[in-house]
């Protein structure tokens, strides 16, 4: 690209694509961290850290993956495993991403708090702390 003073100095090459994951694969995660927490052998580290898998692998995320990690939140909440602050983590990456919570999203984000006030543990300030 050609560029003088008046213009804007050329864009940088793209990045190249990161390695492609099979949705396939994805899926099978989601499917066993929600299996894994409904036993109570899988926490809030282990959400964050699939998101994180998930993110750094270039994953397209979709509101159904966020869903499957609130859900999995869910579980473990009732294991003692999640706070209601690692679901807001779940929330900001979706809202990171430009995306709008929906319904299975909010219901997902209300089993947390169900699962958390069971146990005597949800106050809606302890997810902003």
């Amino acid at each position: 690209a050609i560029w003088c003073s008046s213009s804007q100095p050329p864009l940088p090459p793209p990045r190249p694509p990161l390695k492609a994951i099979d949705r396939k694969e994805v899926g099978a995660r989601l499917r066993d961290l929600q299996d894994r927490a409904k036993r109570g052998h899988a926490n809030a580290d282990d959400v964050l850290d699939l998101l994180r898998w998930m993110t750094d692998n270039g994953v397209q995320l979709e509101l159904r993956n966020y869903t499957a990690l609130l859900n999995a939140c869910a579980a473990a909440a009732k294991f003692g495993g999640a706070t209601l602050h690692d679901a807001v983590q779940v929330i900001e990456a979706l809202w990171d991403q430009g995306l709008t919570p929906n319904t299975p999203i909010l219901n997902a984000l209300l089993k947390v708090c169900s699962a958390l006030a069971t146990k005597g543990m949800a106050g809606v300030d302890d997810a902003f702390e």
